[in-house]
């Protein structure tokens, strides 16, 4: 359907402040109950809004002392360090980089992430769905107390990465052929795109090192 001339002015960029949002379109501020208390829904709402074309995305009211207090009603709030990383999910939400296959990614620090890690076996048989099953346990083990690990055998490879880059999983490990013959994995940063191969037994000391555990 053609779109009705009048309305152009909408689909223009425009320039506030430092920023040209790309559209008139501004998503005025409201609270959603999520807040400090589920950052993680919060940043994934506000980015549902982005995907949909909107570009400006208001987030909520922000109490800055406890005396703001509203309880039992929930809200942004920023009231010493300790809420930091909740509002940081906000700012650092979904990246769009064209140049990917799948260009949404969360791109969280590795602390932050709610998924720490994915496993994945390359292909569901040969053996690999055994060898990732036993890595997912010990890395589940190891970092139960910080995050999930993630294990996935459904899809293409590339489809998997494309769920984990959305939900800002740092680093995905995957199980292949080569895995069999030299027990070595491949590891991905979720950042780069690239790729790199660690042995199998170091990969619970490659992932502690970056989540500083």
């Amino acid at each position: 359907m053609q779109r009705d001339p009048r309305y152009d002015i909408l689909f223009e960029p425009v320039r506030i402040g430092p920023v040209t949002a790309k559209n008139r379109f501004f998503q005025v501020p409201h609270c959603n109950g999520m807040g400090y208390a589920m950052p993680e829904a919060h940043a994934a709402m506000r980015a549902a809004k982005a995907e949909g074309g909107w570009a400006v995305i208001s987030t909520e009211e922000c109490e800055i002392h406890p005396t703001g207090d509203i309880s039992p009603y929930v809200e942004a709030r920023l009231w010493d360090d300790s809420d930091i990383p909740a509002l940081a999910l906000l700012c650092e939400a979904f990246t769009e980089d064209a140049s990917r296959p799948s260009p949404e990614l969360l791109r969280l620090h590795p602390r932050l992430a709610p998924i720490k890690a994915a496993v994945f076996p390359l292909v569901n048989k040969d053996g690999m769905p055994e060898i990732s099953a036993r890595l997912h346990g010990e890395l589940a083990r190891r970092f139960r107390r910080l995050g999930f690990i993630e294990h996935d055998v459904r899809a293409s490879i590339g489809k998997r990465y494309a769920r984990m880059d959305e939900a800002g999983c740092p680093f995905c490990f995957t199980i292949d052929g080569q895995t069999v013959q030299d027990q070595t994995v491949t590891v991905r940063d979720r950042d780069s795109g690239q790729q790199e191969r660690i042995a199998l037994d170091q990969v619970t000391a490659y992932l502690a090192d970056r989540l500083g555990a």
